[in-house]
């Protein structure tokens, strides 16, 4: 006998659908006294809610003019100092004759 499922006496009144219910399952996990029934959620049951929320948190209007002071004013800083830094570097070499040549156009020479 597999499982012991034809062993067990069945009463008259079991339909169909539990006798293939009862077939399916070890005896361990069910009763014949009471039929075996999934519950079914209804109107009545209540759902597990989901947890709220926060609202999106949006940057507001000063918020966003400060910042773009900020990053404006940062930009302007350094592009004056990137300026100032070419200008005043110092060449590694002075440049040659034959260099100086080339940066000349064909008709200044």
């Amino acid at each position: 006998m597999p499982d012991g499922a034809t062993s067990r006496k069945l009463s008259p009144s079991h339909t169909p659908q539990q006798l293939a219910i009862d077939q399916a399952t070890p005896s361990s996990h069910i009763s014949l006294t009471k039929p075996h029934r999934i519950p079914v959620p209804t109107a009545t049951t209540t759902l597990p809610q989901p947890l709220p929320r926060p609202p999106p948190a949006m940057i507001s209007d000063a918020q966003l003019y400060s910042l773009a002071i900020f990053l404006g004013s940062a930009a302007m800083l350094m592009i004056v100092l990137y300026h100032f830094l070419e200008i005043n570097a110092k060449d590694a070499a002075p440049l040659s004759e034959e260099r100086k040549a080339d940066a000349l156009p064909a008709k200044a020479r």
